[in-house]
């Protein structure tokens, strides 16, 4: 795999290589075959008016989720959201992807792969994590521009171990699509690097900075606008960690 430089043409209230109508153009075929079979306007369910839109897949695999939300400062981008949250699920779940089941200390020793005692394992496991095969799936190492062995845990959701040893529950942190590939990495690993933001600041439990908005970007002062004029409050935190990648929680306060 190789990334390649791609122009944004949309920064209007997101970083995109193309709009939302355009995205909801190549996408909406393919609802079909994602088992996406409603996609609603569930703006007026509250009082704020910004948009929100839901998809639902009843035929999700067991253990995850089958309705999903997406908000936007418009129409579009909302229903865009939405049917993108259903796409990585959909995405992210096992389809008889071809899969490698081997010991840890042999995979590590004859193959290039991710040590999975790096991936903060539960106490228990560790016990057992050299003794019981666990199952492989390749991926692309970014940083060395190589193939790599990432243990099917880390990647799919859900995942259920079979044969091999479950190392820990799956989840969807870092899942991320996009009209590229180029723009689904980037928004997946923005993603990490705000979970790990939060992650410590929850660890340290430190007073943290507020954040005021200035005159000069409409589409936030249009959507804290919506918020005020309902008589909700909106406080915005900085969270941003070591990392240097500007990182903010936003709370309502009704």
């Amino acid at each position: 795999m190789e990334l390649r430089p791609v122009p944004k043409t949309y920064t209007k209230d997101g970083h995109r290589a193309i709009g939302p109508k355009a995205t909801l153009r190549r996408v909406e075929p393919l609802l079909p075959k994602a088992g996406i079979t409603r996609v609603a306007d569930i703006t007026d369910l509250d009082r704020i008016g910004i948009p929100v839109f839901s998809s639902i897949r009843p035929g999700a695999k067991e253990g995850a989720i089958s309705i999903y939300n997406g908000k936007g400062a418009s129409r579009e981008q909302a229903k865009v959201s939405a049917i993108m949250e259903a796409m990585e699920r959909y995405s992210a779940e096992y389809h008889d992807d071809k899969l490698r089941r081997e010991l840890m200390d042999d995979m590590l020793s004859s193959e290039n792969a991710v040590d999975p005692r790096a991936l903060i394992l539960p106490q228990m496991i560790n016990v057992h994590v050299h003794y019981h095969p666990i199952a492989w799936i390749k991926g692309f190492d970014l940083m060395e521009g190589e193939e790599i062995w990432v243990p099917a845990a880390a990647v799919f959701h859900p995942y259920q171990a079979q044969s091999d040893l479950q190392l820990f529950r799956s989840n969807t942190n870092g899942l991320a699509s996009g009209n590229t590939i180029e723009e689904a990495v980037l928004h997946g690993i923005c993603e990490v690097i705000e979970r790990d933001a939060w992650s410590i600041c929850e660890a340290r439990r430190r007073p943290l900075n507020d954040i005021q908005v200035e005159e000069g970007c409409p589409v936030v002062s249009e959507l804290l606008e919506k918020f005020h004029a309902q008589g909700v409050d909106v406080h915005l935190k900085d969270l941003t960690s070591d990392v240097g990648v500007p990182t903010i929680a936003a709370a309502a306060d009704d």
